[in-house]
């Protein structure tokens, strides 16, 4: 049996009409109660997370935005990372929400770097 908690905060300031900021912070906590038959204990782990952006909305409803990530486990160091965001978004509330952006991530104790673009979609928000 796996069980996850997960708690966090998320939160945001307009600084001015156009320009926005917001950040949130996360604590993820995972437990194996039942383990496998192969596996004699029972792992867990905490992560923390926060995520923090800043946009700017060039025209109504299109936004763009830069963030900064960071990410650290407790027991499973390896995968602690710092990671750059940088994105465009339509925001049409009630109907479409549609982000185009690229992501780099630097996982500092693999000696690692991931790169992404992506696009999501999402319909009715």
């Amino acid at each position: 049996e796996f069980k996850k908690r997960d708690f966090f905060v998320d939160w945001g300031v307009d600084l001015t009409d156009r320009l926005r900021a917001s950040s949130k912070e996360q604590l993820i906590l995972t437990e194996l109660s039942q383990p496998a038959n192969t596996i004699t204990t029972n792992p867990s782990t905490q992560v923390f997370n926060t995520f923090n952006k800043l946009s700017y909305e060039l025209f109504k409803d299109f936004d763009v935005s830069f963030g900064v990530d960071y990410s650290r486990a407790a027991g499973m160091n390896s995968f602690d990372n710092f990671g750059l965001r940088a994105e465009v978004e339509l925001f049409k509330p009630g109907i479409v929400r549609s982000r185009f952006g690229y992501e780099w991530h630097s996982y500092y104790n693999l000696s690692e770097n991931l790169s992404l673009l992506y696009w999501r979609f999402y319909l009715f928000q």
